[in-house]
């Protein structure tokens, strides 16, 4: 049950107007490369983790900028469903801002979700709650490269160094 209120949540988020005076932006983040610095073991890294994620800009929730959508393969090579919020700290110039991702990876309703508990942290909360996950806490650096396309590098905690790119556009 819980599954499906955060589902709904999300595409509630995602369907409806941001606010009457704004305009909706939204992104594709892909092309995503991993490394673990910690902890150490053998893990899914480097580009095999096959993200693929949708953002949409929102002012719905204050102190959250972007909602996030998305899946990827976790360090156990097992697919998750991703469910975040991002927020932008600081805009260091017009080029640079110092960005942050809130989410939650793990598994979900779905069958293609299912196998996402089956090692790592993520097995060990599913023995605690009952429901495989692991909140994701990420802190980077978001450089646009050009106007709709942009590179973000940093550090998911405590270990796992990010660089994604990411596609932006209107809707």
């Amino acid at each position: 049950m819980r599954k499906l209120v955060l589902l709904c949540f999300f595409i509630a988020a995602f369907a409806n107007p941001v606010s009457a005076d704004s305009e909706q932006q939204y992104s594709l983040i892909t092309a995503s490369f991993s490394y673990h610095l910690f902890p150490p073991g053998d893990h899914h890294e480097y580009f095999s983790n096959r993200l693929v994620a949708v953002t949409r800009d929102t002012d719905i929730i204050p102190y959250m900028d972007r909602l996030i959508l998305g899946t990827l393969s976790n360090s156990s090579g097992n697919q998750c469903l991703m469910l975040g919020a991002g927020r932008d700290w600081k805009k260091i110039d017009q080029k640079i801002k110092f960005v942050s991702v809130y989410a939650y990876v793990g598994e979900f309703v779905a069958d293609s979700f299912a196998e996402c508990a089956d090692d790592g942290i993520y097995q060990d909360i599913d023995n605690i709650v009952g429901l495989g996950f692991a909140p994701y806490i990420y802190h980077g650096i978001n450089y646009n490269l050009v106007h709709e396309l942009s590179i973000n590098g940093g550090l998911i905690l405590p270990g796992v160094v990010s660089f994604t790119l990411e596609y932006s556009f209107l809707k």
